[in-house]
């Protein structure tokens, strides 16, 4: 085993787990975190994978897991985001699994939406719209979209 679970998260049996590899992203992670924090789905495991932090995002996330019961904190030697990916996917207990960049911020009910989905549709895999923004403008990111992979809801 080449991490090490620093915080376990203390929800007994979580609708989704949401994995996110975490690396030198102390500026992105509280924004995040708390996009997570305020979904309207509340079964929601966050695991968040430190990969060799030098920036202080370690003990940020460490702080914020004693402060909330639904994280989990794992720490590895920096070996990239796939195998912080993996090593999440490995800890992980939802029912469903959601994987987030540290720099990401989702809408308060899209894990919501997306659980009933899968639930509703019985599919295992379900996919969001993604929105990219800068400082000056945002953009709609239709690739999957474009090429008939997506169900609408109605």
């Amino acid at each position: 085993m080449l991490y090490e679970i620093v915080k376990s998260a203390e929800i007994a049996e979580p609708k989704v787990s949401v994995v996110i590899p975490v690396y030198n992203v102390i500026s992105y992670i509280d924004e995040t975190i708390e996009s997570l924090l305020n979904q309207t789905l509340k079964e929601v495991e966050i695991v968040l994978v430190d990969d060799g932090s030098s920036d202080g995002s370690l003990e940020r996330i460490i702080e914020l897991a004693t402060e909330h019961q639904n994280i989990c904190v794992v720490k590895e030697p920096n070996a990239g985001p796939g195998t912080a990916r993996n090593n999440g996917l490995d800890v992980a207990r939802g029912k469903y699994i959601s994987f987030v960049d540290s720099d990401d911020v989702l809408p308060e009910k899209a894990l919501e939406i997306m659980y009933h989905a899968a639930e509703s549709e019985q599919v295992g895999v379900v996919t969001g719209i993604s929105v990219s923004f800068n400082s000056s403008r945002s953009w709609f990111i239709g690739g999957h979209f474009k090429k008939g992979v997506f169900k609408k809801r109605s």
